[in-house]
């Protein structure tokens, strides 16, 4: 799931780095490593801007890029049917739930309406002047679109 997450968020300086392993007992009774990403500042289209530090520059084009965690290359590259299939199957529940465009703009809408009434974004802008912060969803719910558009055919294509 945290390989799907991944690809789903663009968390590009996530896919070696920027997590935490924790291991806990499931429902199972059984003991499990989890990953839980933080640091993830670089997602859904922005990246790092090197012409200008601290700033967090936006592409669309960011939204086709098929960059994935180190594991889930390994995976793939067993060339195992049965793998691309797990990750297909996987890929297409979470797209119904969690990874739905609706879902994700819900999510993003309640957290941003929450950061607005508490003033973060004026205590940001404040702070980082050349990189202001903005309620504005705009962007990211097109780049959300594109993302997953694009991740549904990258995976469909696995099996083919």
């Amino acid at each position: 799931d945290y390989s799907l997450f991944a690809a789903c968020t663009s968390a590009y300086d996530n896919l070696y780095k920027n997590m935490y392993m924790i291991w806990r007992q499931d429902e199972n009774g059984e003991y499990r490593m989890f990953r839980v990403p933080w640091d993830l500042d670089f997602t859904f289209g922005d990246y790092y801007g090197k012409s200008r530090p601290l700033h967090m520059d936006f592409s669309l084009d960011k939204a086709e890029d098929d960059r994935i965690t180190y594991d889930m290359q390994v995976w793939l590259a067993l060339d195992s049917d049965e793998m691309k299939q797990a990750f297909l199957s996987r890929w297409k529940e979470l797209r119904q739930t969690l990874f739905s465009e609706e879902s994700s703009q819900a999510r993003m809408t309640e957290q941003a309406s929450y950061l607005q009434q508490k003033g973060v974004y004026e205590l940001e802008s404040a702070r980082w002047e050349e990189s202001p912060a903005s309620a504005d969803l705009t962007q990211t719910f097109e780049f959300v679109h594109a993302r997953l558009t694009f991740l549904d055919e990258y995976f469909a294509e696995l099996t083919k």
